[in-house]
């Protein structure tokens, strides 16, 4: 019932942010998202290859994705992903999307859809193991199963704040590293999440996630 409550409240916000969406658009052309261009790195010669490695090294040191999967790396893959408590059918069809694989074989599209998917159904040992991959999909700009951001999904996920049920395996450094992903998405992602208007959403999320 939870599950269902929570599905529906998510449904309505969407409706909401859609008709949001609908009258922006009305007002001014919407901003086409272009991806940042890629640095010209010469690909021949001895130098070319350091500089190649310089520019490598550089995007590592400079994505947060890294120190978050050091960050949960006591987390093993559970045994199952989903929770009891939802009708079996759902449950069945919902652990067979995830299909039991380990997180790095798992993508956005493996979550369905916002209306119908595993993701807020997750067993806290699930979505511990499951983070460093949903914030990794969220970052890339994965998409889902209807095409949406799965950024977007993330926001919405993560919003219920680390007092949450699903959360309740974090720890310390953990919650640190949620936190300081959403400060790196307000810093660096804040147009698309404005122009998906899920801005006050993300705004929730760092609020909750900063007092965790």
């Amino acid at each position: 019932m939870i599950g269902l409550i929570r599905e529906t409240v998510s449904l309505l916000g969407l409706d909401m942010r859609a008709e949001r969406r609908r009258v922006r658009d009305r007002q001014v052309p919407k901003a086409s998202v272009r991806s940042q261009p890629a640095a010209s790195v010469a690909s021949n010669g001895e130098g070319g290859h350091q500089r190649h490695n310089a520019l490598m090294n550089q995007e590592e040191m400079s994505s947060p994705i890294p120190g978050i999967y050091r960050a949960f790396g006591d987390f093993r893959q559970p045994s199952r992903y989903i929770v009891d408590d939802l009708y079996e059918p759902e449950r069945i069809e919902y652990e067979e999307m995830l299909g039991g694989r380990p997180r790095e074989a798992i993508e956005a599209v493996d979550f369905g859809l916002v209306s119908w998917g595993p993701l807020g159904f997750l067993v806290p040992e699930a979505a511990a193991y499951l983070l460093p991959r949903l914030m990794e999909l969220a970052e890339v700009g994965s998409r889902d199963r209807s095409g949406d951001l799965f950024l977007m999904r993330f926001i919405n996920y993560i919003s219920l704040g680390p007092s949450s049920e699903e959360f309740s395996l974090l720890g310390s450094q953990q919650r640190l590293a949620v936190a300081e992903y959403l400060d790196h998405v307000a810093l660096h992602h804040m147009a698309v999440v404005q122009e998906e208007c899920w801005d006050d959403v993300l705004k929730k999320a760092i609020q909750l996630w900063s007092c965790g």
